[in-house]
């Protein structure tokens, strides 16, 4: 190929450029709304406001289906409350939405979740594009009608009554025949309610009683996933011209907005046109007496070696033990007498309930502490340290006795 034939071939695939992004800079240009919705809507119960964002939609706005996801619809009720809908459990007030770590905080309309955990004997989310936020797990809670007793910290405030000469009030206790046992020992006229699962933080999943039951319950949701969407600022939305429930980004933003598009189009081109001519004629120039230069004489070239320096990545940080490594940890099942290595301890030191027959221990071998097994696993997989003494427990896969003195056989 001759130099003018590739000079204009440069020259036509230039003008195909400029066509192609001329046409995409009218296409591009930043919409007020998506689907005729606001993206951020102030949603405003009364004196209670509430950013309301994509996927979540208010259903008075219009009730325009697109503006949000399935699942997502915010109504208010007569309290001038937000409320999201979940088909197995209700309605529930919301508390706060966080759309970039794609969670919502809701609690029960009357502040009194374990009234509506015992009458409802669960919190489902079937059937809800939601499930539980990380630090969130389920826990099997026994409620119990006891004597009513002002200065006990442990009865649930807004459930129990003074009226008609009666006064009772109501625990919640873990679902245990252990718990259960020490409750009815330590007072006989405690009536059994019912048992239900509720939601709690994990912070609390080892507190025999439920008593930090005002806490919100955190939910997370995995589609339509506008996480990377919100981060890089843009606006999320359903796809326009379209029944199906696709989310799409809209108006990212763009560096260096001092000028529209079509300006800064129009600069380009009438300073880029002349420039890449000229470098393409000066490439030419060079180019030609390149050749003639290198017919006259050889010319060296000498190569540069560059080292790559690869760095290695910093260590990670266990915060506990994985599964295997806890497995390496004798379990000990307790005989039929109760005899323990200690006799003064019978207690496990994580959920306070006395040793049983039968019941199956895992020991610390570093120290020689040893625990209910559902509760040292719990432990050692957030912390790799005992509980009593804080000791580290080794990490090696050297094989660990699996007997104790006090049992007649291991698990």
């Amino acid at each position: 190929m001759t130099t003018p034939q590739y000079y204009s071939l440069t020259l036509v695939f230039l003008i195909i450029i400029i066509i192609i992004e001329l046409r995409r800079t009218e296409a591009d240009e930043p919409s007020d709304n998506i689907n005729n919705c606001d993206t951020t809507v102030i949603a405003s119960c009364g004196n209670y406001t509430l950013p309301i964002e994509f996927p979540f939609w208010m259903t008075s706005e219009g009730n325009n289906t697109r503006c949000g996801y399935r699942g997502f619809e915010i109504k208010c009720n007569n309290q001038k409350q937000p409320l999201l809908n979940l088909p197995e459990s209700g309605d529930f007030v919301v508390n706060g939405i966080e759309n970039d770590e794609q969670t919502i905080l809701i609690n029960d309309q009357e502040k009194c979740l374990p009234r509506r955990i015992m009458l409802n004997r669960g919190f489902s989310l079937a059937d809800s594009p939601f499930q539980l936020a990380d630090g969130f797990s389920y826990q099997n809670y026994s409620f119990y009608s006891c004597p009513y007793d002002p200065t006990s910290p442990l009865m649930i405030e807004c459930l129990g009554s003074t009226r008609n000469n009666l006064s009772y009030s109501v625990l919640a206790v873990l679902s245990s025949q252990v718990t259960r046992q020490r409750l009815l020992n330590n007072s006989s006229s405690c009536h059994f309610i019912t048992s239900a699962l509720a939601p709690v933080p994990f912070y609390v999943r080892y507190e025999v009683f439920w008593m930090s039951y005002d806490v919100d319950i955190r939910l997370r949701w995995n589609e339509p996933d506008c996480t990377s969407c919100i981060q890089s600022g843009g606006r999320c939305g359903l796809l326009p011209n379209s029944n199906d429930d696709h989310a799409a980004c809209y108006d990212l933003p763009r560096q260096g907005q001092g000028l529209s598009r079509k300006a800064r189009f129009g600069l380009t081109v009438g300073v880029g046109i002349p420039g890449v001519i000229g470098i393409i004629g000066l490439i030419c120039l060079l180019q030609r007496r390149k050749m003639r230069r290198d017919q006259r004489q050889q010319s060296s070239r000498t190569q540069t070696e560059f080292s790559i320096m690869i760095v290695p990545p910093p260590p990670a940080v266990l915060m506990g033990l994985d599964g295997p490594s806890i497995e390496r940890y004798p379990k000990t099942e307790v005989g039929e007498d109760g005899q323990l290595p200690r006799p003064n301890d019978t207690i496990c030191s994580i959920c306070l309930c006395e040793y049983r027959p039968k019941e199956v221990l895992r020991t610390i071998t570093e120290c020689q502490h040893y625990f209910h097994v559902d509760c040292i696993d719990g432990w050692l997989k957030m912390n790799a340290t005992c509980p009593l003494c804080r000791k580290l427990p080794a990490r090696s896969n050297s094989n660990y006795d699996s007997s104790l003195p006090f049992s007649p056989s291991s698990s």
